[in-house]
C-alpha cells in the first residue's frame, strides 16, 4: 500500500497522505502520518515536500479508547440484563 500510494501520487501528481504502521528496529511499531506534494522537474523527476508525524502515542491512546468503549458497552448491557 505504501509503494503504490507513492506511484499513484507521482503519476498523478496529486498529493500523498498515508497513514502507516512501521516496524523500527530498536524502538518496536511506530504509527507514522506522511503527508507530502509532488512537483516534477522538467527532466521527468518527482520530488517531494511535506512531512512525516510520529502519531503512534495517538494511536495507542485511540486503542484504550476503543477498548474503555467496548468494556462500557459490556458493563451497560449487563446492566440491563440485571434490571
Amino acid at each position: 500500500a505504501f509503494m503504490n500510494s507513492i506511484h499513484v501520487s507521482a503519476r498523478d501528481l496529486t498529493p500523498w497522505h498515508l497513514v502507516f504502521r512501521y516496524q523500527h528496529s530498536q524502538r518496536g511499531e511506530l504509527w507514522i502520518d506522511g503527508r507530502s506534494r509532488p512537483t516534477r522537474h522538467p527532466n521527468g523527476m518527482v520530488e517531494w515536500h511535506g512531512f512525516a508525524s510520529d502519531i503512534t502515542e495517538l494511536k495507542k491512546a485511540e486503542r484504550a479508547a476503543s477498548g474503555n468503549e467496548q468494556l462500557l458497552k459490556d458493563i451497560m448491557n449487563a446492566a440491563k440484563a440485571i434490571i
